[in-house]
């Protein structure tokens, strides 16, 4: 449990330093993680909503959406490609 907690910043005073640079890259792990945790709790929420709405027997509506969905996909696409080469950016800067 101790090594879990030294990711979110609590309980780190009983690690021993490796570097100097230790801070920082720690900072990136938590950085990552937190990012790919929202990553996954956005989708899971989205697939959760999306499987309980339309379920067999619902009464939501099935007609053709008109809206293009393009855009979304692309806004999705290009939001998540800039923070994670962010990261790709950052990483060797430490």
């Amino acid at each position: 449990m101790k090594p879990m907690l030294a990711l979110f910043g609590g309980g780190t005073e009983w690690l021993p330093v490796g570097s100097d640079i230790a801070g920082q890259v720690d900072g990136i792990i938590r950085a990552l993680l937190i990012a790919g945790t929202a990553v996954v709790v956005i989708l899971g929420v989205t697939c959760a909503f999306i499987l309980i709405r339309y379920r067999r027997g619902s009464d939501a509506t099935r007609t053709r959406v008109r809206t293009a969905t393009w855009k979304i996909e692309t806004a999705w696409t290009a939001v998540t490609l800039v923070v994670f080469l962010y990261f790709f950016w950052r990483g060797p800067a430490v």
